[in-house]
């Protein structure tokens, strides 16, 4: 593929995400507000702070996965449905997470 036929391609990607989740630029301001209006919360709770480094790195990804998802619901389209999917879809990953420590796994 060449120069062009593949910046041609990242364009049109860049286009067609931009339609869905509004522009990077508010998308990445509203994701980092809602990571800053929680992150420091978290690492002052002593039940989040017990948890084994696995355990946390579990959830702050999850956390951050999910606001990245709302930011794009707010800054683009709020009835885009693979945003909606994606974010129940960390949660399961949490769940998941959760039930194999609990089962021992």
């Amino acid at each position: 593929m060449t120069k062009t036929k593949t910046t041609s391609k990242l364009d049109e990607t860049l286009a067609e995400r931009g339609e869905s989740y509004g522009s990077f630029a508010a998308n990445s301001e509203v994701a980092v507000r809602i990571k800053e209006a929680c992150w420091p919360t978290a690492l002052e709770n002593p039940k989040f702070l017990r948890l084994s480094y696995a355990d946390r790195a579990v959830v702050l990804n999850a956390l951050d996965m999910i606001a990245a998802k709302i930011s794009r619901l707010v800054t683009g389209d709020p009835l885009h449905k693979d945003s909606w999917q994606d974010i129940s879809g960390y949660a399961e990953l949490v769940v998941r997470h959760i039930e194999e420590k609990e089962s021992g796994e």
